[in-house]
């Protein structure tokens, strides 16, 4: 899973940049697109293996999920994604 901007995105970023607005949304679209996607394949794989009827233990998560075939970048999102949920937003009370 690879994020990368593009054209569009690209676009809108300079263009709320030129007019001093706020472009963080459209990174945040883009990470989210991306979790998203993730989590799509990662149901597809459970889904894979329960069809095949493996058996789904914790060990075939490990294997499946944090090994060396997954990218920094595919595990960073995922890490980046669950402690951004986990942790909730200040209230402001």
């Amino acid at each position: 899973m690879t994020m990368t901007l593009t054209k569009q995105v690209t676009k809108n970023i300079i263009k709320k940049l030129l007019n001093g607005e706020d472009y963080r949304i459209e990174i945040v679209a883009l990470i989210n697109a991306a979790f998203l996607q993730y989590t799509i394949d990662f149901f597809k794989k459970i889904i894979d293996a329960k069809l095949k009827n493996k058996y789904i233990t914790g060990d075939w998560y490990k294997k499946e999920f944090l090994n060396e075939r997954l990218s920094p970048d595919d595990i960073a999102i995922c890490v980046f994604r669950s402690i951004r949920t986990a942790i909730p937003k200040a209230s402001g009370h």
